[in-house]
C-alpha cells in the first residue's frame, strides 16, 4: 500500500472534480481536483506535457505561452471541450499527485515523527496537507502533541474540534451520506489506522 495512492483516492473525494475552472467560495479560480489556479497554477512542464497530449498541440503551444499562470488564460485551454473529456481528467490527476507529492516531500523533512508513522494516517495528514497547505500542522500544537505520542484518540478528538473540521464538515455516517463528513472520516483513520471499507474499493 501507497500513501500517495491512498491520498489520491481520499482527496479526490474531498475536493470532487470539476472539468471547468470556478471560481471558489473565497472567489479563487479553481479547477479539476481542488487546484488553486491563482496560488498554485500548473508548471511549465506541466503545460508542456500537456501540450503533447493534446489533440491540437499546435493552438495549445500558442496558449501557454501567453501567460500559463493567468487564470484566464488558463480557462481557455482547461476545458475537455479543447482537451478531450478524458485528458481533462488525467491532467487533473496528474497535477493533484504532483501536489501530494510536493507535500510528502516536506513531511518528510519538516513534519514530526513522519518515518513512523503508519500509511493509513500519513494518507489523512497528507490530505489536510492538501486542503491546508503543507505547514499546516505548525498551528495544531495540541493535535502535533498527541501525534508525537501516539496519542491517536487525542488527535482525533483535537482534529474534529477544529475550526477545519467545521469548514469541511466533521458530520458522521447517514443514509443520505454513508462516508460522513472529510474532517469525520479522516479523523477516523487517524484514530484506528485504518481506512474505510469505500477507500480500500478504490484502490483494488
Amino acid at each position: 500500500m501507497d500513501a500517495l495512492k491512498v491520498a489520491g483516492v481520499l482527496i479526490e473525494h474531498g475536493e470532487g472534480y470539476r472539468d471547468k475552472v470556478y471560481l471558489d467560495t473565497l472567489g479563487i479560480p479553481t479547477w479539476g481536483i481542488g487546484r488553486n489556479l491563482r496560488d498554485n497554477p500548473p508548471r511549465s512542464a506541466d503545460l508542456a506535457w500537456l501540450a503533447t497530449q493534446a489533440p491540437g498541440a499546435h493552438f495549445a503551444k500558442r496558449d501557454f505561452d501567453r501567460n500559463p499562470a493567468n487564470a484566464h488564460d488558463l480557462a481557455d485551454i482547461l476545458d475537455p471541450k479543447v482537451l478531450g473529456v478524458a485528458l481533462c481528467r488525467d491532467f487533473a490527476v496528474k497535477l493533484m499527485l504532483e501536489q501530494v507529492q510536493a507535500i510528502e516531500a516536506d513531511y518528510k523533512v519538516n513534519f514530526p515523527t513522519w518515518a513512523s508513522i503508519d500509511i493509513p494516517r500519513q494518507a489523512a495528514f497528507l490530505d489536510m496537507g492538501f486542503n491546508m497547505g503543507a505547514a499546516w500542522w505548525r498551528g495544531w500544537p495540541h493535535t502535533m502533541a498527541c501525534v508525537a505520542t501516539k496519542a491517536w484518540g487525542a488527535a482525533s478528538e483535537a482534529m474534529l474540534k477544529s475550526t477545519w473540521a467545521n469548514q469541511v464538515h466533521a458530520n458522521e455516517p447517514t443514509p443520505g451520506n454513508p462516508r460522513g463528513g472529510r474532517a469525520w472520516y479522516l479523523a477516523q483513520i487517524v484514530r484506528t489506522g485504518e481506512l474505510p471499507n469505500w477507500v480500500l474499493g478504490e484502490l483494488v
